[in-house]
């Protein structure tokens, strides 16, 4: 993984770009994955307390995008079993949810999720691709207040049925103006 962070570079000890290994367990494509751990390890000389500084950031910033993702939702039956859903008399597209611990409401359009408010007040707004036959969320804008961070992703067939990021770029996330911070993947399993 290479992370490009000149913008926000006093962050990451001052460095513009880092370079080291990821390594992603417990993960089932699926944000929920019981188990799911992130690992960075950087390259080049570091001290043992600055490899874990880097570390822990690398990670939560991963954890950043993986909570925002759509794609990695729970199916639908999981992510909607015991909610009330309706659709609301003055938003047509709108469908509100209610009994989710997390989901306040749902917009549709063109029969893709394209808003999610959460209950905390928070609204998560995705683009979607094509990619082989499959929908992959390319953009999630968070709008934080007055504020939109976005999370864009490319994506990277890793098998017949899993697609995982290849570049990660967050914009705007902290406050208004922020980096970008572009994180990059060479990817395998294993």
């Amino acid at each position: 993984m290479t992370i490009e962070a000149a913008a926000s570079k006093d962050n990451w000890l001052g460095e513009a770009e880092i370079k080291g290994r990821l390594r992603v367990t417990g993960c089932t494509g699926r944000n929920e994955s019981p188990h799911l751990d992130y690992e960075y390890r950087p390259s080049g000389k570091m001290s043992a307390e600055g490899r874990r500084t880097v570390g822990d950031l690398a990670a939560a910033r991963s954890s950043i995008w993986t909570r925002g993702d759509f794609a990695g939702r729970a199916s639908f039956e999981e992510t909607f079993r015991g909610c009330a859903l309706r659709a609301l008399p003055d938003d047509p597209d709108r469908i509100a949810v209610e009994g989710h611990r997390e989901i306040a409401s749902v917009k549709i359009e063109k029969d893709l999720p394209v808003e999610v408010v959460r209950k905390n007040g928070e609204t998560l707004r995705y683009r979607f691709e094509r990619k082989d036959g499959r929908l992959l969320p390319t953009a999630t804008e968070w709008v934080f207040g007055d504020r939109v961070a976005v999370i864009e992703t490319d994506f990277k067939k890793l098998a017949s049925d899993f697609y995982y990021p290849s570049r990660v770029t967050m914009r705007d996330w902290f406050h208004a103006g922020w980096g970008p911070e572009v994180y990059t993947y060479r990817l395998k399993l294993e």
